[in-house]
């Protein structure tokens, strides 16, 4: 098979670079699993290369189907379209246990590719995509007239290059079965092997239809077909990056703060003690009109939004940086004119939220 091929060909590369490579495996994290891969995901965002090698260290003695997971997310969430050949390796790696073994064992492999993820730009444009198709409500009417297509439409559609990627972004939601809520078709049975054979067959690069159609196979996560949408657009730009504003890291222990977010059982404790006790939230709030049972989830995102999402080195192109404007002001259980004035109040309130999160977290 071709994938075979593929894969194989992506690994006798990948052992050439790796070959003479030292990699102690550093002392793991004392925490949990959740909080493990929510560490490492977020200092590979920021380029904290030791904290992310430690936190891999605990997933890897926990459960590596886990973290080769974690992995795979990573690098369609925030490395995005722009370091293909990255998600290419993880994937083929993950897929062979026998190469790993071969080449020094799992904790050479994965320790190289957390230094290249660190190392290497960022892009989250699939993800301000996904964003984006999920919760804009200039696309409501569009949604809706969906609900006249076939199948077939919708392939036509998420493949030709002529239309708003958002709004193929809509059609790729649909065609997976992502997309739900009233406007969203009920006729249409989703077939993901569709969607990602009508991008083959559109022309895309073979190797990286393949790459993405075998990370969606692991992860079950929809930023691959959406990846595939901005695959065209993003070839040849200059990989050329610059930092989002980053809060100052606090610790409580060899834990960042940042690490607990509403992702992790401690982090959403925090942040639901923070929502219905802070009464500069609760004006923020009422204000704005977010229903009180959305307080936390609002509170959360912002908060994810201000430490969580943030990253270094974000790749800077065309595409990309509009989705990333758009994709801003949405998805945050409030008015998207909100939103911004709701980050401002999050990062003067960081103080009181980190003292709440130290309250959450067990002791050991």
């Amino acid at each position: 098979m071709f994938s075979e091929d593929l894969f194989q060909f992506v690994l006798e590369q990948f052992a050439d670079e790796i070959g003479g490579q030292v990699a102690p495996q550093p002392p793991p994290l004392q925490t949990d699993s959740y909080i493990a891969r929510s560490a490492m995901q977020k200092a590979i965002r920021r380029g904290m290369t030791d904290l992310a090698l430690r936190a891999a260290a605990t997933l890897i003695a926990m459960d590596q189907r886990v973290l080769w997971r974690r992995l795979i997310v990573t690098a369609m969430e925030d490395q995005g379209v722009g370091e293909v050949d990255l998600l290419s390796r993880i994937v083929a790696a993950s897929r062979d246990r026998t190469w790993r073994h071969k080449v020094g064992g799992d904790w050479r492999v994965i320790s190289a590719l957390i230094r290249k993820a660190c190392a290497c730009t960022r892009c989250q444009s699939a993800n301000d995509l996904w964003n984006i198709a999920g919760n804009d409500p200039d696309l409501a009417v569009f949604k809706s007239g969906l609900c006249d297509a076939d199948l077939g439409d919708l392939l036509a559609f998420i493949c030709d290059e002529r239309q708003p990627v958002t709004h193929r972004g809509v059609a790729v939601l649909v065609a997976m079965g992502e997309e739900a809520g009233p406007a969203a078709p009920t006729h249409i049975r989703p077939d993901p092997g569709a969607v990602f054979a009508a991008f083959a067959n559109a022309g895309s690069d073979s190797h990286v239809a393949v790459t993405y159609e075998y990370a969606f196979r692991q992860a079950r996560f929809s930023l691959a077909p959406l990846s595939l949408c901005l695959w065209s657009e993003s070839r040849g730009i200059e990989l050329s990056g610059e930092d989002d504003d980053l809060p100052p890291v606090t610790w409580l222990g060899d834990i960042p703060r940042f690490a607990l977010d509403q992702y992790t059982r401690p982090g959403l404790a925090a942040i639901r003690r923070y929502a219905y006790s802070s009464r500069p939230w609760r004006d923020f709030a009422e204000r704005w009109r977010i229903a009180r049972a959305d307080w936390p989830k609002a509170a959360g995102e912002l908060l994810f939004r201000v430490e969580g999402a943030v990253v270094t080195n974000r790749r800077v192109w065309g595409t990309g940086k509009r989705l990333y404007e758009k994709s801003g002001g949405l998805g945050c259980f409030m008015p998207e004119a909100a939103v911004t004035d709701g980050m401002v109040l999050i990062v003067r309130e960081l103080t009181l939220i980190d003292k709440l999160r130290e309250l959450s977290l067990p002791t050991t």
